[in-house]
């Protein structure tokens, strides 16, 4: 009877056992059904900007500073301040900051990372929309981020790295980058629109300009040295007008409609760019 009632027991909790595991097994699958989507490598960043979802649960990764775990994205509102760091998107199909502007940074030395996620943020004053200190600002997806009418750029350097992986960016009237000093702009994909400006990108005082994809349109990309020889460096994209006067200028592919290079200017053309 004794040995009866060992088996029966060691049946039952071998079902237990089983049964445990199988609840497991559904445990672990409903989580992974809903954990946010991690980056794909295989994408650029762009691509895997604009697949990342901000409905339901958030996700915990970066593809443009490349945090791969542990990001909390916040949602970008007009009031969410004007000195930033950290992750945010944009929730609102428009976010309006009226007269006020974002410097990126709360200190030297900080990351602020922009998903637009397929909306529109405007406004801004004469410091921009975004006005920089020695931070890093990465800017990316679908979605349009537009001057106000009190606005004259879009973004304002003198120092510090704006990485752009995506989105229109324009102004009513101005110029939609403006970087100085050592500021440095680089497009990745996307488009300056120069529509309403009288330079899509002027650069003076030693600031670089670094396009490896997407377009201005319109209007110039305009070098001028002031008093320290920048750089624009064109590697890949569409340049409607390309203007450089006392400056490094350096072009390994893209597609122009004109370019206008001033005596004072060094030029080191490579790869195959198409003009006109």
């Amino acid at each position: 009877a004794d040995a009866d009632a060992a088996t029966a027991a060691k049946a039952f909790f071998t079902a237990v056992d089983a049964e445990n595991k199988e609840i497991k097994v559904v445990e672990k699958a409903l989580a992974c059904l809903d954990k946010p989507v991690g980056p794909d490598p295989t994408l650029s960043i762009y691509e895997q900007a604009k697949a990342m979802n901000f409905t339901g649960t958030l996700p915990t990764y970066c593809p443009a500073c490349g945090a791969t775990e542990g990001v909390t994205w916040t949602a970008l509102t007009n009031a969410s301040g004007q000195q930033l760091q950290g992750h945010y998107y944009l929730a609102d199909e428009t976010v309006d900051l009226g007269a006020n502007h974002i410097t990126v940074g709360t200190a030297n030395g900080q990351t602020l990372c922009v998903n637009l996620n397929g909306k529109t943020l405007t406004g801004g004053n004469g410091n921009g929309v975004f006005s920089m200190r020695t931070c890093v600002l990465n800017v990316m997806g679908d979605g349009n981020v537009t001057g106000g009418s009190s606005a004259n750029r879009v973004f304002n350097t003198n120092a510090g790295t704006i990485n752009l992986y995506g989105g229109t960016y324009g102004v009513t009237s101005g110029r939609v980058v403006w970087s100085q000093s050592t500021g440095t702009v680089t497009l990745h994909e996307g488009t300056i629109d120069g529509t309403n400006s009288a330079f899509a990108v002027y650069l003076i005082n030693g600031a670089n300009f670094i396009m490896n994809g997407g377009a201005v349109t319109e209007t110039r990309v305009y070098a001028d040295d002031g008093s320290a020889m920048g750089n624009v460096t064109i590697n890949g994209g569409t340049v409607d007008h390309l203007g450089v006067s006392m400056c490094n200028l350096t072009i390994t592919g893209g597609t122009f409609g004109q370019i206008d290079v001033s005596a004072d200017a060094t030029v080191a053309l490579s790869g195959k760019p198409v003009i006109g």
